[in-house]
């Protein structure tokens, strides 16, 4: 069968969405755009889920190892249902925790302690970023991002990525950065009526960051969340829109949302 690649770029702030559509079987290449963040380095790209399609838990383990006090990998992207074994590869012991799992303190958990050499499993069956943790040692921090389907990849260090073996068909790409804590889907240029990928990768949709300098906290969490209007530009009646309706983004979302704005403005 004949492949095809699909090459695309994202602009990521909190995750990012994108359509791509396959008409071939092939490969998803592209390049993260980390406007606002740290790096572009070790951003997890991944099909979104895909209706009426499940996948089997993987047959095979992955592993997190522990050496000189350090998790490692930093960052990594299963598919729900895999068994991750946690080895401990360091002289002492380690206590392996999480306090959720895509936000949902209800799914924390504890390895309680690993001993040297001991190795202990754990099946994530859950969606959403882990972030991992060590009760005996408070400078160890890695992530595991619990994703729907197979299709999923870290970035290099100049943002590229490569999706392999994706089925024809129009999908949803998303990202996931620590940089963000949150698990937003909201990009950094979108304002207004809601943008297509297209208009907010050429900046042609004023950005999020000029809106937190004209409204507060509290309205700015009822204007994402409910699509309430916005004036723009300078004069203000310039721009009249209305900010897309990020439904799925909960209040506090939001705010973390301005908060981060306010606090790390992407720069220009």
């Amino acid at each position: 069968m004949k492949t095809k690649m699909q090459m695309v770029a994202l602009a990521v702030f909190f995750v990012a969405f994108f359509v791509v559509d396959l008409a071939q079987a092939g490969e998803v290449k592209g390049k993260v755009s980390a406007a606002g963040l740290k790096t572009a380095e070790n951003i997890a790209v991944y099909i979104d889920t895909i209706p009426g399609k499940k996948f089997d838990h993987p047959a095979d383990h992955v592993s997190v190892d522990q050496r000189n006090s350090v998790f490692i990998p930093h960052t990594m992207v299963i598919l729900r249902g895999t068994t991750v074994d946690f080895l401990n590869s360091d002289h002492v012991a380690h206590n392996v925790y999480w306090p959720s799992v895509g936000g949902d303190k209800r799914l924390r958990h504890s390895l309680t302690i690993i001993s040297p050499g001991q190795t202990k499993s754990f099946e994530f069956d859950d969606l959403g970023s882990v972030q991992l943790l060590c009760n005996l040692h408070l400078e160890m921090v890695a992530y595991i991002v619990v994703v729907p389907t197979p299709y999923f990849a870290l970035t290099g260090s100049d943002g590229s990525f490569a999706l392999k073996d994706v089925p024809p068909g129009t999908y949803t790409l998303k990202t996931w950065s620590e940089d963000v804590k949150s698990t937003c889907h909201i990009c950094h240029s979108a304002t207004g009526p809601n943008p297509t990928p297209d208009q907010i990768l050429k900046g042609e949709i004023p950005p999020l960051t000029a809106v937190i300098k004209r409204v507060n906290l509290s309205e700015f969490v009822r204007k994402v969340t409910s699509g309430a209007p916005i004036v723009m530009g300078n004069p203000s009646a310039f721009y009249r829109g209305r900010m897309p309706v990020f439904s799925y983004l909960s209040q506090d979302e939001a705010a973390a949302a301005y908060l981060y704005l306010t606090r790390y403005p992407p720069q220009p």
